[in-house]
């Protein structure tokens, strides 16, 4: 077992480790998931109108529906192999009343300085994300956004999701197609599942998929998005 009261060097990371938190209660204005956001890449901790696709993907108008505390639930945890290079990521995030997040990810070509953020970009093999939406909650925000917009709820959501393609880039990071527009549509207005599957057929190096047209960029991935 890891002595994680004496930690344990960049260099040399334990082979798995694991990190699990039931019923964190915390305050709405608290720094902690903005912090976990800031890990999450620019895209995502980007300040977004709480009330605009991104702010409603990533909950951030709690404040402003009322919420008076917030409750986590996580599991998080990865596995190792140093003679192969290969590491399993495991995350499972749970914003109680709000939304979910599974992702699952393999990836190879990790040396240990990369396992901690140090080395080369990992091999992306395999990845799996889902994300959930509580009808609860998208329900409160869909009405707040439409009354404080002067709109129907249904007019409200159209805007949403019709919007040009740069604005999409500076608040999402990525310019979505006609299915996932559909998709994330169905999703506002009935909140639920997206889900989202990576099988490369080859081992994709994450940092020159910049180099490659968007459409070129699903086949390489083998990327499947579904919404249930």
């Amino acid at each position: 077992l890891l002595e994680l009261m004496h930690g344990f060097k960049q260099e040399q990371p334990p082979a798995r480790m694991a990190l699990s938190v039931h019923r964190l209660e915390s305050p709405v204005t608290s720094t902690f998931l903005t912090n976990i956001g800031a890990r999450l890449g620019a895209a995502w901790n980007r300040q977004t109108d709480s009330c605009s696709l991104a702010g409603i993907l990533k909950a951030s108008g709690l404040k402003e529906l009322g919420f008076p505390g917030l409750t986590i639930n996580g599991d998080m945890g990865y596995t190792y192999d140093r003679d192969s290079g290969e590491v399993q990521f495991n995350l499972d995030y749970e914003l109680a009343g709000v939304e979910a997040t599974s992702l699952n990810l393999k990836a190879s070509g990790i040396s240990t300085a990369g396992l901690m953020g140090l080395g080369e970009p990992p091999f992306l093999q395999q990845l799996h994300l889902a994300r959930r939406i509580q009808p609860g909650y998208m329900k409160q925000v869909a009405t707040m956004c439409a009354t404080n917009s002067g709109q129907s709820q249904d007019q409200f959501i159209e805007g949403l999701v019709t919007r040009p393609a740069s604005h999409y880039l500076q608040n999402l990071g990525f310019i979505p197609g006609p299915g996932l527009k559909a998709m994330l549509k169905q999703l506002v207005t009935h909140a639920g599942e997206l889900e989202i599957l990576a099988n490369p057929s080859s081992e994709i190096n994450p940092a020159n998929l910049s180099a490659y047209r968007p459409g070129d960029i699903i086949d390489l991935l083998g990327l499947t998005v579904s919404y249930n």
